[in-house]
């Protein structure tokens, strides 16, 4: 499968989440944190989250879009700021063994289960968090994830060591 670039702050960014969203869904269990009817800040904020997973459209394709350099993995991560911003490293390849990566940065605000990310006033993404623990993270959002104009629940899985 060819590798597809996502950016969080444009409207190609939600395939990137949908990759994420289905590892993390494949790792998902039931626990009492499905049940939460808020997001836990404590579990979300502070930590680079790795993108594992996107299901869309009934299938699930793990995430391909981390890069070799050396003998390092380079990982794409998001990671949600104490401040309202959420960073976006995106490793789009090596200049030797040293990563080339563009980082990109938005405000978000959490409301209930909701977490709405917004480059802009033309570019809103809403999530909902379907799971969320100390190393999961579980989103989903609509969106054209396979370009044929029809919108589709797309779930991103994520995962995070710290």
């Amino acid at each position: 499968m060819p590798r597809k670039k996502i950016m969080i702050f444009k409207t190609t960014i939600m395939k990137r989440f949908l990759v994420l969203g289905a590892a993390l869904a494949l790792l998902a269990s039931c626990s009492d944190d499905d049940k939460a009817t808020t997001v836990n800040m404590d579990e979300l904020v502070g930590k680079a989250w790795y993108p594992a997973a996107v299901n869309a459209n009934g299938e699930t394709e793990l995430y391909d879009g981390h890069v070799q350099c050396g003998i390092n993995l380079q990982e794409d991560s998001i990671e949600f700021n104490s401040n309202g911003t959420v960073t976006e490293i995106d490793v789009t390849g090596c200049n030797g063994s040293n990563p080339v990566s563009t980082t990109y940065t938005a405000d978000y605000t959490v409301s209930g289960r909701k977490i709405t990310i917004s480059q802009d006033e033309n570019t809103t993404v809403i999530y909902t968090v379907k799971t969320l623990t100390e190393t999961q993270l579980v989103v989903s959002y609509p969106g054209d994830y396979d370009g044929d104009d029809d919108e589709e629940t797309i779930t991103v899985t994520y995962t995070s060591v710290q």
